[in-house]
């Protein structure tokens, strides 16, 4: 058996699942901040690794509803949480996010949602998934307006959403966003390499109501630099959670 991919605080096994625990979602989950919310809902949870994250940095009182359509990594999250040192304040839920009755609203909302259109439908950071794990990345099970209802539905007046896309999608899902009522505030560019391209992006949206009229905070982030080491932006945001870190 798999000993699961080891955090600080907690481990992740993934075996049922066909997304591993990978740095796109490291980043995003170091990069998204709960703040004081006491109601959070990760959606497309998977092994569980960015409800985890945020059990982790959130205050002691708040708690972390996951949602995950395929039934087998479902219950692998929730063998995650409830060997974690929050198990009492997480819980997860089978089901697809667009038709399940969640009766409350949360105050953050953060989803690491599929990408692509069709398995040949990859960006350069993807080009080595397999068949199996490129399906499960298939956006039609997840499409950004689809997301975006949801996220309108859900969000509390004055909540926050964090997603992460590949960089030329960044246009399509703000525009979707703000069709749903959300606005970006906050938007953190990713390149592999120091000197290459950003290839993927990680937006914060809020309510519209709740946004200020050129306010946009932009971040660039590099994971390693010419010599293949990480760098220390890198290393300093996700230092809670890597143990090599």
């Amino acid at each position: 058996m798999s000993r699961g991919f080891r955090c600080k605080q907690f481990t992740v096994k993934q075996d049922n699942c066909a997304m591993k625990v990978n740095t796109d979602s490291m980043i995003l989950g170091s990069w998204a901040d709960p703040g004081n919310s006491t109601r959070i809902l990760d959606i497309g949870t998977g092994s569980g690794i960015l409800a985890l994250m945020m059990a982790q940095k959130s205050q002691s009182q708040a708690h972390v509803t996951a949602v995950e359509l395929d039934s087998v990594a479902c219950a692998q999250a929730g063998e995650n949480f409830a060997d974690s040192p929050w198990a009492a304040r997480m819980n997860v839920l089978s089901g697809d996010v667009a038709k399940l009755a969640l009766p409350e609203q949360f105050d953050c909302i953060i989803s690491n949602p599929p990408y692509f259109a069709s398995i040949n439908d990859t960006s350069n950071a993807y080009d080595s998934l397999t068949s199996s794990r490129a399906a499960a990345r298939l956006e039609n099970s997840l499409l950004p307006q689809t997301l975006m209802d949801v996220v309108k539905r859900q969000l509390s007046d004055c909540g926050v959403f964090y997603c992460l896309y590949p960089i030329e999608r960044e246009a399509h899902v703000t525009d979707v966003a703000k069709s749903a009522g959300l606005g970006l505030v906050a938007r953190l560019s990713v390149s592999a390499v120091t000197n290459k391209m950003p290839y993927l992006v990680a937006l914060k949206f809020t309510p519209l109501q709740m946004c200020t009229k050129n306010a946009l905070s932009t971040t660039d982030l590099v994971i390693r630099d010419v010599a293949g080491e990480y760098t220390p932006a890198f290393r300093h945001l996700c230092q809670e959670f890597y143990l090599k870190f």
